[in-house]
């Protein structure tokens, strides 16, 4: 017969493997000692470490305890620090109207006593109940949190609980770093919602014009694996773009290029011919780019485009081979057209062109150009920018009515102080961050910008250096050709998207009618 510990450890297991492996490890708890008293909920633990009860009185404590969540106990999402005895957590399962627990546990042991002596073992695999290690909780991993049943809906009334009194006592500089990431990653989704109807429905109504050009061309599943090199650079225009492009043209034909589409014109003028440039705003006048570059330039150059684009950025596309591709919103996963997505999780195109290199397989990324904050001298963009090196000053962009954006300070790449950025950029950073740490299981993500501000989950190394470890200049790669989709396929596509668009404003019709 299964211990409680051992039902507890299988259903981890099949939930979160990088939980399990680390709870294996533990033989026993050596930290603290464990009092059972006549009752099944009356438990005391002692550190002995720091001569510390959890209780005086349990009983009477833990009934404090419990009142506490009186006052949340609408909530669906709780979000607790410390597991404590386990028996406060496992009442709180006890009401339903809680859709899910996370508990974010400082001290691996505590969590090992707490899964000896209570069966949690049905609401772990429901994922009712999540645990999670503070050693290892990092920003994805609430990313991914709030996305798990719209979790992300209710972060106006998040509030990290602690579940002992213990906590404030022996891990309250812990618990202040989890609150951090927290705070971070709320921020973050709160960004990412928008607050523009407007732009929401310019994306909407240019990918539902641009879909017959996306299911014309290559599928974005066709660059699966298809690698030219071992290494990838994301090229991006920062301040510190301008001193790495000399080595960049000395490896260009031994790596792959990956740009973003405002460092194309810069690439052309030093002679650089990218692989793949990567673009993705909405606004008219988001061509500027392209048109700034040659049609020979252009030529070999695959072009991935988001496809809520502006008609013009196709247009402005004069060679080379365009793909389009969805970004990951709910109305284009309606239409199953799998293939074709999705890229660009982020806000930015530096952060669509990691994202595009992950998707291809590349298993070591490096950064260039990747500042998201303003350089020592003031500039906002690299030298050779096509809208200037000092395109964004004071938190405006030189153009008519620019909006006047927050200025904030960020840690400096090499954790040397603070660097001055702006609120997009900091947007910028948490998605890149998100992605980073996300991938980091599988990919190593260097950042060779040596300047701007600090990308946590990546390797900081002078890009020499990373040239000298991971790029092999003897090998040189070849042109990685995409074919259109068939013209049968297409056909068919087509009609099953005509066919389910119908039916989107069918619906659309009847729910304007009944408001």
């Amino acid at each position: 017969m299964e211990t409680t510990y051992e039902k507890n450890l299988d259903a981890i297991k099949q939930v979160d493997v990088e939980l399990y492996s680390e709870l294996s490890k533990i033989e026993g708890n050596h930290r603290y000692e464990v009092f059972q008293g006549v009752e099944q909920n009356d438990i005391n633990i002692l550190d002995t470490k720091e001569n510390i009860k959890f209780y005086d009185n349990t009983q009477k404590e833990v009934k404090k305890e419990i009142l506490s969540f009186e006052k949340y106990s609408e909530y669906d999402f709780l979000y607790i620090f410390g597991i404590g005895t386990g028996v406060v957590v496992k009442k709180l399962l006890k009401n339903k109207k809680h859709q899910q627990i996370v508990i974010v546990e400082p001290n691996i042991e505590l969590l090992y006593i707490a899964l000896n002596l209570i069966n949690y073992s049905d609401d772990i695999l429901s994922n009712r109940l999540t645990l999670m290690l503070a050693d290892t909780f990092m920003f994805h991993k609430v990313i991914n949190l709030l996305i798990y049943r719209n979790a992300d809906l209710y972060v106006r009334v998040f509030k990290l609980h602690v579940i002992s009194s213990y906590y404030n006592k022996i891990y309250v500089d812990k618990m202040l770093d989890i609150h951090k990431i927290f705070v971070n990653a709320l921020e973050y989704a709160i960004q990412v919602a928008g607050n523009s109807t407007v732009d929401q429905v310019l994306g909407l109504k240019q990918h539902m014009s641009n879909i017959s050009l996306m299911i014309k061309g290559p599928k974005l599943s066709s660059l699966r694996g298809k690698r030219n090199s071992s290494v990838a650079i994301v090229v991006s225009t920062g301040p510190s773009l301008h001193k790495q492009l000399s080595l960049l043209k000395e490896i260009k034909d031994s790596v792959t290029i990956i740009s973003a589409d405002a460092s194309m014109p810069i690439l052309e003028k030093n002679a650089i011919k990218p692989d793949f440039v990567v673009s993705m705003e909405r606004d008219e006048d988001s061509d500027i780019f392209h048109k700034k570059t040659s049609k020979e330039f252009q030529k070999d150059v695959n072009f991935i485009c988001a496809s809520l684009q502006n008609k013009n950025v196709f247009k402005a596309i004069k060679s080379g081979t365009r793909v389009l591709s969805m970004r990951p919103f709910p109305y284009n996963a309606y239409l199953e057209l799998d293939d074709y997505g999705y890229v660009c999780s982020g806000m930015s195109s530096g952060n669509m062109a990691y994202e595009l290199a992950v998707y291809m397989g590349y298993k070591t990324i490096i950064f260039i150009g990747q500042d998201l904050a303003y350089g020592e001298d003031g500039s906002s963009h690299s030298k050779e920018h096509v809208l200037g090196e000092d395109f964004i000053k004071d938190g405006k962009m030189k153009m008519d009515n620019p909006v006047k954006h927050e200025e904030v300070f960020l840690e400096a790449y090499g954790g040397k102080g603070k660097v001055k950025s702006i609120l997009p950029w900091k947007m910028f950073l948490s998605g890149l961050v998100y992605s980073v740490q996300k991938a980091g299981n599988f990919v190593m993500s260097i950042n060779s910008t040596e300047g701007g501000a600090r990308i946590n989950g990546t390797i900081e190394m002078p890009f020499k250096e990373a040239v000298e470890k991971y790029v092999d200049k003897s090998t040189k790669k070849e042109k990685i050709i995409l074919e259109n989709t068939d013209i049968k396929e297409y056909e068919q596509l087509k009609l099953e998207r005509d066919k389910k668009i119908e039916e989107l404003i069918e619906e659309g019709e009847k729910l304007q009618k009944s408001i």
